[in-house]
């Protein structure tokens, strides 16, 4: 595991003149803060997620939501310590999701009628699979936004509403649609009930 080479321990001011910096838009800085953290960070969240590919891809994303939002940035305490616990929110909403989906492919195969050989099973969540990619790419734009955003990134109704600049109330209403439009044209494929 790579660990940070500190002189001397940050001190608090040092971190807000960081902040400041990198708020100015100072890419130098951030790039820093980047090289200082990244590999730490993608230690941590592997820890939790099991996946150096996984953990690689919520740090970097964790890096460019910061850079994307740089002027409303707020830090509570030291810069470690919300970069740590902002990259173990993200992995542990990545976690959740895998569940998700994991209870999902098993409430799916026991819907199956009889059982199926596995080229069957296999054959059916392929033809699930392209035909659930094909119904969410046939939604609205904003509902599509809004549900790619809450389901692929496990962003929450409060970010999706931040991202699109819209209210979480509407973000709510896109989320309807899109689940509404999506059972209707999953329907065929999915068990009664």
């Amino acid at each position: 595991m790579a660990k940070r080479q500190v002189a001397q321990p940050h001190h608090p001011d040092d971190d807000a003149i960081r902040i400041a910096r990198i708020q100015r838009g100072d890419a130098e800085t951030f790039d820093g803060l980047v090289s200082e953290y990244c590999a730490e960070l993608c230690e941590f969240v592997y820890g939790i997620v099991e996946s150096r590919a996984v953990a690689e891809e919520i740090v970097q994303d964790l890096f460019c939501r910061l850079w994307d939002r740089r002027h409303a940035w707020h830090v509570s305490g030291t810069m470690a310590g919300y970069l740590f616990r902002a990259a173990h929110n993200r992995a542990l909403n990545a976690v959740r999701g895998r569940r998700v989906e994991l209870a999902i492919a098993r409430h799916l195969a026991r819907a199956l009628p009889g059982p199926p050989a596995m080229t069957d099973q296999h054959l059916y969540a392929s033809e699930l699979a392209e035909h659930a990619s094909r119904a969410i790419a046939s939604l609205p734009e904003r509902c599509r936004m809004v549900f790619v955003l809450h389901r692929s990134h496990s962003l929450t109704y409060h970010e999706i509403a931040d991202v699109m600049n819209v209210s979480p109330r509407t973000v709510e209403v896109h989320m309807a649609r899109a689940l509404a439009e999506l059972r209707r044209c999953l329907a065929p494929w999915l068990p009664p009930g």
